[in-house]
Order: structure tokens, then sequence, then C-alpha cells
């Protein structure tokens, strides 16, 4: 009888599962054994020591699963492993290239994703990705610049919404650059935190009446002035020999 009959047909739940065990059933293609390794790999996820590294048994029993498992299975494992810092980060990576069901809990969450492979995520997948990335809480600011280089409005919206991101300067110029064209970053923007007053007087200039109103009762920008600001510098623009 093979170690994996052996171990369908054993009494022992998945908490006494040895990792050799699990190795067994990783390899085994078999419905009731995949269901038994979930069960196991979950319960020696919830007994792991916080910051303790993994054998490397376990680790290939991670990888193993992921690769080989149906859809389902690496979806409870997402979720399971989002918030966990011990994981084997290749298999944070790999979940994060998965089905955007399965991928958005690490994305959203992972401490062991680093911006490496979020930028590959942003490159690799599909917009739903690249929008879970934007909105990740404490983006750094080179996933925030690689977001801005790709210029999808979409995803550009989803960071401008989220407040938590590294977004510098620069980077609002950008933003605020954007939104020219792009309406949908114009609420977003004039509301969020780290709008200067500079950036908001450009912004200033192409928003909607309501818009120019909340602008304009943050920073007390007077109307007025603004207005003759710009034609003063369309004037002297228009003067200038091509």
């Amino acid at each position: 009888m093979s170690a994996v009959v052996q171990l369908r047909t054993s009494s022992r739940t998945a908490r006494d599962l040895s990792p050799q065990d699990l190795v067994d059933l990783a390899r085994s293609k078999a419905p009731d054994d995949r269901h038994r390794l979930l069960m196991g790999v979950i319960a020696l996820c919830e007994s792991a020591a916080p910051a303790t590294p993994l054998p490397t048994a376990l680790g290939e029993i991670f990888l193993t699963l992921a690769a080989q498992a149906e859809h389902e299975i690496r979806r409870q494992l997402s979720e399971r492993l989002a918030h966990a810092d011990w994981a084997p980060p290749a298999l944070i990576d790999m979940l994060a290239l998965d089905e955007i069901d399965i991928a958005a809990p690490v994305i959203a969450a992972s401490p062991l994703l680093k911006d490496a492979a979020l930028i590959r995520v942003l490159v690799e997948t599909t917009l739903e990705h690249q929008i879970a990335v934007a909105r990740r809480p404490n983006l750094s600011g080179g996933v925030v610049d690689a977001i801005l280089d790709r210029a999808d409005p979409v995803t550009m919206t989803a960071l401008a919404s989220n407040r938590s991101a590294e977004i510098g300067e620069a980077a609002m110029h950008r933003l605020v650059e954007h939104s020219r064209r792009i309406a949908g970053l114009r609420a977003p923007l004039a509301r969020h935190p780290r709008l200067s007053e500079s950036l908001a007087q450009e912004l200033y200039q192409w928003v909607g009446q309501a818009l120019r109103q909340s602008i304009g009762e943050r920073f007390q920008i007077d109307d007025r002035l603004l207005n003759a600001a710009v034609r003063e510098a369309s004037a002297k623009a228009s003067r200038i020999p091509v």
C-alpha cells in the first residue's frame, strides 16, 4: 500500500500529519488528498511561530501546492497567507501573479511582497491586478513612479485615492498634469492630503465649479486673481516668438 493510500485510510487529523506526509499528498492528484493537503497546510500555518523560518520541506509543500492545486485551494491559501510574515516569498510572488481573486489578498496585505514583485504584477497581469497594486496600503514611492510611468487612467485614479501611498511632490505634480485629460483624477486629487497650494492652483484651472469651491475653501484661492494670472501667462506665451 502506498504512503498516500495509507494516509487516506488513516484516522489521523490534519494536525497530526508530518511534513513528509504532506509532501506525499502534494504529489497525489486525488481530490481527497488535495483536501487533506489543504487542511494539513492550514493547520501548520496556524501553529507556526511568528517570524520562524519554515523548514525546507514545508516550503516545498507550499510551492508544489501552488503550482498544482485547483483554483479554490489556491484562493484559500492566498487568504490564509495574506498577513503571514513567515511564508515562502516565492509562493507569495506566485500567488500575486495568479487570477485576481487569488492574487488580491496577498497584493493588498502581504508584508513579503516587495517592490520588484509589485512592479512585475503591474507589467505582467491584468488591469484588475494593477488597480489592486495601486490601492495597496503604504505603497512605496518606487511603485508609485512605476504606476505613473505606465500612465493608465484607471490605475492612476486608484492611486490618487490611496491616502497612505508614498506620493511625493514630484509624483503629485505628475498626477495633476495627468488630470488635465483624465477627469476621474480631479476629485480624489482635490481632496488629497498631499496636494500643495501651488498644485491646487494648477488643478483649480481645469476642474468644475463644485471642486473649485472645495479647493478654494481649503486653500483660500482667489478666483479673480487666479484668472488674471492665467490671462497674463497666456498673453506672455502668445508673444513668445516661435
